[in-house]
């Protein structure tokens, strides 16, 4: 007997907290599907400021959420479905999980494969990635499907280092990611997770349908969504910010420390001597979700207007 939960929300630290419930409760092997509203989720060691424009996704609400798997950056959306196998260890395979992947897509007559560590393509195209996380008693595999997703915004919101596109041989992240729908007009959210659970039940045999437990998920929500959670895994790092107000060139260095800012400098043809003093008061101790409106800091320093 094997389980299968489907979110009815979209609340992206809900739906990654059930993730976490049933990693720890699940007796049987289960499939998780689940789509979450526009947001950027990054992999348990992945330095947030290094993956993401931050100024876009303050500009658009678009929440950060830090996963506890590894892998890299990813954008999700209302045209994302993504999918969880939790699977007890003595029968973990990810030849068979892959196999419930590759199964569902045939019936739309998309062939995809498994490239490297973590991609799903077609033909070159990447429309999905995965990520894995061993525990006890059961090990997770889970991954994105890219169904009708918002490549524009995707590409807006995340911003890889250049090293990683040029590994791939490629120029950036639009060119390289391709929606579902391109290779098949029946494809779509719905009719996908149809398919994955047909081929699930399938591979692992009959299913029940769970209900989602919502209120036993607020607690870790809670947490995933805490400062502590999101930047305070991060290793010291530093950031810098390149601006020109009333036509002084500015850079701008942040040092961070456990998701704070620790010391702050600036470099440029700016002619007040005193910036860097200046700044400091506003911006040590702040995490990187709090650092809002600084070309009007500047300015407004620079100017004389704010006194500090």
């Amino acid at each position: 007997m094997s389980k299968l939960l489907v979110a009815p929300g979209s609340d992206p630290y809900i739906n990654l907290a059930a993730e976490s419930l049933l990693l720890r409760e699940a007796a049987e092997p289960t499939l998780y599907l689940w789509v979450n509203s526009p947001s950027v989720i990054v992999g348990v060691n992945q330095n947030i400021l290094k993956e993401a424009d931050a100024e876009y996704l303050r500009s658009n609400g678009v929440p950060v959420v830090r996963r506890t798997t590894g892998g890299g950056a990813v954008y999700h959306d209302l045209g994302n479905l993504n999918y969880s196998f939790i699977i007890p260890n003595s029968i973990y395979s990810v030849e068979r999980q892959n196999r419930v992947i590759s199964d569902a897509l045939r019936k739309f007559s998309v062939e995809a494969h498994f490239s490297g560590r973590n991609d799903l393509v077609v033909g070159v195209r990447k429309v999905g990635g995965a990520a894995y996380k061993k525990s006890v008693p059961n090990s997770l595999h889970h991954g994105t499907l890219l169904v009708n997703l918002d490549i524009g915004a995707a590409t807006a919101a995340l911003t890889p280092a250049p090293e990683k596109l040029e590994s791939k041989g490629v120029d950036s992240v639009k060119s390289r990611i391709a929606n579902l729908s391109e290779f098949s007009d029946a494809v779509n959210v719905a009719t996908l997770s149809a398919a994955l659970i047909e081929a699930f039940g399938r591979e692992y045999g009959d299913y029940t349908e769970l209900a989602f437990p919502r209120d036993r998920c607020l607690s870790e929500a809670a947490r995933l969504a805490s400062e502590d959670w999101l930047y305070g895994r991060e290793p010291p790092f530093s950031h810098e910010m390149r601006f020109v107000i009333n036509g002084e060139r500015i850079a701008v260095r942040l040092d961070f420390r456990e998701g704070r800012i620790v010391d702050v400098s600036a470099v440029g043809d700016f002619l007040d001597g005193e910036l860097p003093e200046k700044l400091r008061p506003h911006l040590i101790g702040k995490s990187l979700s709090e650092i809002k409106g600084l070309p009007d800091l500047l300015e407004s320093l620079l100017s004389g207007r704010f006194r500090v």
